[in-house]
């Protein structure tokens, strides 16, 4: 790697706090390969929405579930349902893979991945599956974020 190089990688790197948080100033990259400087007013990378502990606060607070039975293995159709739309708020509120839900809920990937396509399932209108508890669960929880 080329001196230059190197000293435009520090800069980006000292930027990337600033542009994760979504500040307003813009970001000044100077590229001296091209022997010019540009300006990005831009939006950030991503944004970050409420707390993993947030969202499941809520979910649980809509449900009427304690945090530690959705963490937990139980079975029961209210509980499941509620740990379905918290993978779901989870994926939607937050940058993150169906890994880093799992680990966060205490469970495999895959079951993440199957809980969101049925979340998905049963707060659609349009879908045999549909289930308007669930559905009511969603959209509670999401006001409840939505009003933090």
């Amino acid at each position: 790697m080329t001196p230059s190089q190197q000293e435009l990688l520090k800069t980006i790197r000292a930027a990337m706090p600033a542009i994760i948080a979504g500040e307003d100033e813009p970001v000044s990259l100077a590229h001296t390969d091209l022997g010019e400087t540009r300006e990005w007013d831009h939006p950030p990378i991503f944004k970050v929405g409420p707390s993993r502990e947030a969202i499941l606060r809520e979910v649980c607070a809509a449900a009427e579930v304690a945090p530690q039975a959705m963490r937990g293995r139980r079975t029961d159709r209210p509980i499941v349902r509620a740990r379905q739309v918290c993978f779901l708020l989870l994926s939607q509120l937050r940058p993150q893979s169906t890994m880093d839900i799992g680990k966060f809920m205490s469970r495999d990937r895959t079951t993440v991945m199957y809980g969101l396509k049925a979340a998905l399932m049963h707060i659609d209108p349009g879908d045999r599956k549909y289930e308007p508890n669930t559905a009511r669960l969603y959209n509670e929880a999401k006001r409840r974020l939505s009003a933090q």
